[in-house]
């Protein structure tokens, strides 16, 4: 949804999967609308299995 309050959804949405799966390898997490589709991208520091299995985790719950 493309309105301001779909994306405010989103944005809250994605908060609230990531409460407590964030540690300090996280360097960024970005959300985007692109024609129509959510893109979220992810980027560690380093790749640290449990940060991976974390994301894997969330994005299950953030397609529901």
């Amino acid at each position: 949804n493309s309105t301001l309050e779909g994306r405010n959804f989103q944005v809250l949405m994605l908060v609230q999967a990531l409460v407590g799966a964030i540690s300090p390898n996280f360097r960024m997490v970005a959300l985007c609308l692109d024609k129509e589709q959510w893109v979220i991208k992810f980027y560690l520091e380093t790749d640290i299995e449990e940060d991976i299995e974390e994301i894997e985790e969330v994005i299950p719950f953030l397609y529901q």
